[in-house]
């Protein structure tokens, strides 16, 4: 994920999906100056309080932050959510013009369609996207893709950019 990731070093990332903190934690040794991790789930972020950490308790679709980042991380829960185009659409809200998303998801393949069975054998329908649905839904959400690369088995790993806006005539 972090060979197709923009620059880290200083900046302030807002992170939709961050679970337990792995991804949190490697951003920050990547040089992330600050990073707002946002889970839904208490119990992962209570696993991720430190400097340089702010949890945020909410649901990746829809939660407000109150501000806005020049870098913005989504890894692993594309999978988990019912609609990947809302949590696109809420990470451009909180993106500055030029900001880039980097985000990591699980794409078909022989592989993939093993993790799906073995979420579903504890109770959980879990989403699988081809590489031209979710760049249509990035570009639907204001995202302009830069860089993708497969990643391990079944993983997709890309980087897209916010629109600039255009000035007003």
């Amino acid at each position: 994920m972090f060979g197709v990731a923009g620059p880290l070093a200083g900046a302030e990332v807002l992170e939709l999906g961050a679970g337990a903190g792995f991804y949190t934690r490697a951003l920050l040794a990547q040089g992330a100056r600050h990073v707002w991790a946002v889970d839904r789930s208490p119990e992962m972020l209570q696993q991720i309080h430190s400097p340089g950490i702010t949890p945020v308790l909410g649901d990746v679709t829809d939660v407000k932050v109150g501000r806005s980042f020049d870098a913005i991380v989504a890894a692993g829960v594309f999978e988990f959510v019912p609609s990947a185009q809302d949590v696109l659409a809420n990470a451009g809200r909180h993106a500055r013009d030029g900001a880039w998303l980097v985000v990591l998801y699980s794409r078909p393949s022989l592989w993939g369609t093993a993790f799906r069975a073995f979420h579903a054998r504890h109770g959980l329908d879990i989403h699988l996207y081809r590489r031209e649905q979710f760049d249509a839904a990035a570009a639907r959400a204001g995202w302009h893709i830069e860089a993708a690369a497969n990643c391990g088995l079944f993983c997709v790993a890309a980087r897209y950019r916010k629109a600039r806006a255009l000035a007003a005539a």
